[in-house]
């Protein structure tokens, strides 16, 4: 019987689903104890998304569903650098943490809310909007040399995209009552080609395909549904 229910413990844990950003990126610097170096790290990434808001006419509004965490040195004069900074350029240029100094009234995380006018994303209803976006994570650690740590310490920043949500009448959830909307979207990772003459001219075609609805929700592709609520 012991066996038997070990057995089945683990198989459920297999069923569990497994969470994966659509975009992500992550910096990390580890300062082995004693040690006075700068150790640093820089990660970015880059994706070209189509984006096809479906499930009726008109234009509307939604929410990036964003959170950009980057780090600061809380710590005084025990770090010359414990700092980093993570950051998006999609719907606009959003950056947290910095790259010296204590956080001072300023959060080093931050997640998209969907009355901020920096994450909205506005739309028309049946027509693809293709955007590329870049996170960026940075990060550097520095001990003080006059009194070096005696242990390991690692500083690390993060950025991920998960998609939209919160799709709307109004640029802001708050703006109307029951402004919320009932419709289907997907984002379709698009691979931009080198800029060979041939290859430019492919895309070119791609990006007028999308334009005139002859490609639908391509495979592979996040769909996800937007339900109304009501209040």
């Amino acid at each position: 019987m012991t066996a038997a229910l070990f057995v089945g413990a683990i198989t459920c844990l297999t069923c569990l689903p497994v969470y994966s950003a659509l975009l992500s990126v992550g910096a990390t610097a580890t300062l082995p104890a004693g040690s006075t170096a700068l150790v640093t790290d820089f990660e970015s990434i880059t994706k070209t998304f189509s984006l096809v808001v479906t499930g009726g006419t008109g234009s509307g509004f939604a929410t990036a569903d964003l959170s950009p965490s980057g780090t600061t040195n809380e710590n005084g004069p025990l770090f010359v650098f414990l700092n980093g900074v993570a950051s998006t350029t999609w719907p606009t240029f959003m950056g947290r943490g910095n790259l010296e100094g204590d956080a001072g009234n300023v959060s080093p995380s931050f997640d998209c809310g969907t009355n901020d006018p920096n994450c909205t994303v506005p739309f028309t209803l049946g027509v693809p909007q293709v955007f590329s976006m870049t996170l960026t994570a940075s990060v550097k650690i520095q001990a003080n040399p006059l009194a070096p740590t005696i242990y390991d310490t690692t500083a690390h920043t993060n950025a991920e995209f998960d998609g939209l949500l919160a799709f709307r009448t109004c640029p802001y959830e708050s703006c109307e009552p029951f402004s919320l909307l009932s419709v289907d979207y997907s984002l379709s990772e698009i691979t931009v080609p080198e800029s060979s003459p041939a290859a430019l001219v492919g895309f070119s075609l791609l990006l007028l395909a999308l334009a005139t609805g002859a490609i639908g929700k391509a495979a592979g592709c996040s769909s996800r549904r937007a339900i109304r609520e009501s209040t």
